[in-house]
């Protein structure tokens, strides 16, 4: 029953999305596409399709760091889409980077830099393969390539001392950092600015205006339930108002 309610939001916020329109930016996180037992992966069919979509539809692509600048400079946000990876998962080299450097499209890879054993275990257990730290360097040298921050040890940053958030925040030349498992507060956010970043990806819900915050940036999550219709849906007006509905109500009970 579940499933069906939100097939059914989704096949009002796609249909809608004809008539409605809006002037925000999206910010699209992804994970992985080789690892079908985790909930965060995307097949590489459905990426392939998702693509095909947003260059069919007019999204204009840019870096996490680009869209700032495009913030800063009051210039349109209108069909201004910037694609994020969280962790730095090897399958990025595999299936998603051949299609990024055939298809002219910048991408932003958030990594830990910390992870010396190139693994990462997710929250159920589950090993995952990460790019190692000379492939990074490697990734540096690709002007479509962002690589952003995501700490050192993937550790969330609200768990640890204050002497040890500066260590997890030092920077190697990133511009953006995205929150470990997208856990923040205040002192998260004071210190991530002191640091020097420019921008900071969350895991809230929403779309990107010129009033938002570039230190709290809201992203939309595609994981291994985002279907065609689901996808679409989560591209719309209707569902960035939604988003920010479910946004609003939630700081107001805390």
């Amino acid at each position: 029953m579940k499933q069906f309610l939100k097939n059914i939001f989704y096949f009002k916020c796609a249909f809608w999305d004809f008539l409605l329109h809006d002037s925000k930016a999206r910010i699209l996180m992804y994970h992985s596409h080789e690892l079908p037992n985790v909930f965060f992966n995307v097949s590489k069919e459905q990426f392939v399709w998702q693509l095909d979509y947003l260059q069919n539809h007019g999204y204009h692509f840019v870096t996490v760091s680009r869209l700032v600048e495009k913030m800063n400079n009051k210039e349109s946000l209108r069909n201004v889409i910037a694609i994020t990876y969280d962790d730095g998962h090897r399958d990025f080299l595999t299936t998603a980077l051949p299609e990024f450097i055939e298809r002219d499209i910048p991408v932003t890879l958030y990594f830990p830099k910390g992870m010396t054993r190139d693994t990462l275990v997710t929250s159920t257990g589950i090993s995952c393969p990460l790019i190692s730290r000379e492939e990074i360097e490697h990734l540096k040298k690709n002007p479509l390539i962002e690589i952003g921050s995501h700490g050192v040890s993937h550790t969330e940053f609200p768990t640890v001392s204050d002497e040890m958030l500066a260590v997890e925040l030092a920077r190697e030349g990133e511009h953006s950092i995205a929150y470990p498992r997208g856990k923040h507060g205040a002192r998260e956010v004071r210190e991530v600015q002191k640091a020097g970043y420019t921008s900071a990806v969350t895991t809230i819900s929403g779309f990107v205006g010129h009033k938002n915050d570039p230190f709290i940036f809201p992203r939309i999550s595609i994981d291994r339930e985002t279907n065609h219709l689901a996808f679409r849906a989560k591209l719309s007006t209707m569902f960035g108002f939604y988003a920010s509905v479910r946004v609003w109500i939630s700081s107001r009970k805390q």
